[in-house]
């Protein structure tokens, strides 16, 4: 979490000085907030799994095309509307309290520095020295520019003694955060008495495809993101709107191009199977994460032995 990033740093001091880093390293206080970042970690671990089984959910409808059931589009397109709310109320969620925080500790330590007038001065503690290459860390060293008594410890133990500042942050760490759902709701295969995964199985056969389509449907999208952040007008705004439907059906043609004759191939090995007493197999589109199909799932070797048939492995070169 942030502290006072707002407070610009001097090069300059006389007496002593003390820079917001330092401050931050030497309180208690401080330190007990940052057990926040564990929350947060939580929730944005839960996020972006919860994201993840979502594009796994699109890419298996894509994958299956025509063959996917009517009403799990409208199905998936409900559960991408409400993380989208939820993620919306994270993310305000969040801000504010970082706001909080900082403001919270500003006010703090600005009365701790109350108590040096006209000897405080801020200086930023450690300097980087020296070219550093792309991707390497810079070399630091102690900035020749902050003279004086190093203050940052003083002002530190005065913030933890701050009577207004403990609870101000047990106030702020005990406000209850939004919650994301995770609707394990099963929805019907395509048939049969036992259903095949649709993302593990075609992972299993064709994932070098899957990541070219991945890879390609990324850098269609490149060019958008660029122009969102530089920002848009509503009519430009509208108009990559469209790109981006006109990309995701390019894709979705391509799954179905990829994925169709190695679903051919497997469905008759299924149903040679079938004859011989195995059960009938349809395809669950719908991630295990978000609850699978309502049928059971077919043993794990059963359908990989079908994956890693030959005229199945034919079927997807």
């Amino acid at each position: 979490m942030s502290l006072l990033l707002a407070l610009a740093m001097t090069a300059s001091a006389q007496d002593g000085y003390y820079d917001t880093t330092s401050i931050a390293m030497a309180s208690t206080t401080f330190a007990e907030a940052n057990t926040l970042q564990t929350r947060y970690a939580e929730v944005s671990g839960r996020s972006g799994a919860i994201a993840t089984g979502l594009n796994e959910y699109q890419t298996a409808l894509d994958l299956l095309g025509p063959g996917a059931l009517d009403g799990q589009q409208a199905h998936l397109d409900a559960l991408k509307a409400e993380f989208a709310r939820e993620q919306a109320v994270l993310q305000q969620t969040v801000d504010e309290l970082i706001t909080a925080f900082d403001e919270t500790f500003v006010a703090s330590m600005e009365r701790a520095i109350a108590a040096h007038p006209g000897q405080a001065v801020a200086c930023e503690g450690r300097v980087a020295v020296g070219r550093t290459l792309p991707g390497m860390p810079a070399r630091m060293q102690d900035n020749p520019d902050c003279t004086g008594e190093d203050l940052n410890a003083r002002i530190a133990a005065a913030m933890d003694a701050d009577p207004a500042l403990g609870p101000a942050v047990t106030a702020l760490m005990e406000r209850p955060w939004p919650s994301l759902t995770i609707p394990e709701a099963p929805q019907a295969a395509t048939g049969g008495t036992a259903a095949v995964p649709v993302i593990p199985f075609a992972k299993d056969v064709l994932s070098d495809a899957l990541r070219r389509i991945d890879r390609a449907e990324d850098d269609a999208r490149l060019p958008i993101e660029a122009a969102l952040e530089d920002g848009t007008t509503e009519a430009e705004t509208e108009r990559l709107r469209e790109q981006v439907v006109g990309i995701e059906a390019q894709i979705a043609e391509l799954r179905l191009e990829t994925f169709a004759p190695v679903q051919a191939a497997a469905d008759k090995r299924f149903a040679k199977a079938q004859k011989k007493g195995g059960p009938s197999v349809g395809w669950c589109a719908n991630p295990a994460f978000f609850g699978g199909c309502t049928v059971p799932m077919l043993d794990d070797s059963a359908w990989r032995a079908v994956a890693r048939h030959s005229k199945v492995l034919k079927a997807a070169r």
